[in-house]
C-alpha cells in the first residue's frame, strides 16, 4: 500500500512539473514572438506582480505596466532586426532563457527569469 501511495504521489507531482514546464515554455515563446513583432503590450498578463528590469546595468523593480513601458521604449530606440533564444532551461518551478536581440547597429543579450508561468526578471545587456 505504501509503495502504491508513493507511485501515485510521484505521478501527480510529475504531471504538475510537466504543466509548470509547459507554462514556462509558453511564456518564454510568447515573449520572443512579441519582441519580434515590436509590440509587448500583450505581455502584461505574463508578468509577475513585481518585475525586475535591468537594461545595461540600470536596474529597477517595477509594476507590470511600468515594465511594459520600459521594454517598449527600448524597442522604439532599438528596432528589432532579429531575435532568438539560444538557451532555455528550468530549475523546478523557475525557468530561464537567454537570447540574442539584434538591431541595425549592434546586439543585446536578453535574459529572462520566470517563476511558474510569470516572468519576474528581464535583463538586457549590450554585447
Amino acid at each position: 500500500m505504501k509503495k502504491l501511495f508513493t507511485i501515485v504521489l510521484f505521478l501527480a507531482f510529475s504531471g504538475l512539473g510537466q504543466q509548470t514546464l509547459q507554462a514556462q515554455t509558453e511564456v518564454i515563446n510568447q515573449f520572443a514572438e512579441l519582441i519580434k513583432s515590436g509590440s509587448v503590450a500583450q505581455l502584461q498578463g505574463n508578468l509577475h506582480t513585481e518585475v525586475e528590469v535591468e537594461i545595461n546595468g540600470d536596474q529597477k523593480t517595477v509594476s507590470p505596466a511600468e515594465s511594459i513601458n520600459i521594454i517598449s521604449n527600448f524597442l522604439d530606440k532599438h528596432p528589432v532586426v532579429k531575435f532568438e533564444f539560444i538557451h532555455k532551461g528550468d530549475a523546478g518551478a523557475n525557468g530561464y532563457a537567454i537570447g540574442t536581440y539584434t538591431h541595425s547597429s549592434g546586439s543585446f543579450r536578453i535574459t529572462l527569469k520566470t517563476q511558474g508561468d510569470r516572468i519576474e526578471k528581464i535583463n538586457i545587456k549590450k554585447q
